[in-house]
């Protein structure tokens, strides 16, 4: 299993863009990809994104909420598109978002 993501935060409408997404694969090839843009309005967005000098984008303090709702989102997600399959025995596992958060960062939040 892998994970997909994007941030895109449009500091002039207080909106911030989450891609997200899973795959399952095999060492052979891609089994099942599901990949959804999340919008979240955040009021004063601007105090939570740090623009750093590799022209990357860390998100302090409301990521992991942010992931936590689309992690929740995808699981429900799965559930319904893999009822009936041989992939509803496989479900989207527990995830620490904090762990996750700091696995897309790069700094510390």
């Amino acid at each position: 299993m892998g994970f997909s993501s994007q941030i895109q935060p449009d500091i002039e409408k207080d909106r911030f863009t989450l891609v997200f997404g899973v795959r399952y694969e095999t060492a052979d090839e891609t089994i099942l990809e599901s990949v959804y843009q999340f919008v979240f309005e955040v009021m004063d967005l601007e105090q939570f994104i740090i623009y750093n000098d590799n022209q990357s984008i860390t998100v302090n303090h409301i990521m992991p909420h942010l992931l936590s709702v689309a992690v929740g989102t995808m699981r429900g997600i799965l559930v319904v598109k893999t009822a009936g399959t041989n992939f509803s025995k496989y479900p989207l596992p527990m995830i620490d978002v904090n762990q996750l958060n700091a696995n897309l960062s790069t700094t510390k939040q």
